[in-house]
């Protein structure tokens, strides 16, 4: 079975990226298509960003506010008797 190296892929281009810019290598891509890559990595966080934001407000709207969630948690735990409580 084929060994990988253990290396970080953003380490790793982040290296590349260097020696490309001290002209200690060629580029691996021509810069029309570094401009793609980067436009669709955008557009991708932008979803998920919406996407996850979406959720989170559909969650907090579902259990009420997260001031209210840490209200609710903290006077549980006082009724419990494991914190002090405090005013």
């Amino acid at each position: 079975m084929p060994q990988l190296p253990r290396v970080g892929a953003m380490r790793q281009q982040a290296l590349n990226f260097i020696r490309a810019v001290r002209g200690e290598m060629a580029p691996m891509c021509v810069s029309s298509e570094a401009l793609q890559d980067l436009r669709v990595a955008r557009d991708y966080l932008r979803q998920l960003t919406r996407s996850q934001g979406a959720l989170s407000a559909n969650a907090l709207r579902r259990r009420g506010s997260s001031r209210t969630l840490t209200r609710r948690w903290r006077s549980s735990r006082v009724r419990r008797g494991t914190q002090p409580r405090i005013r």
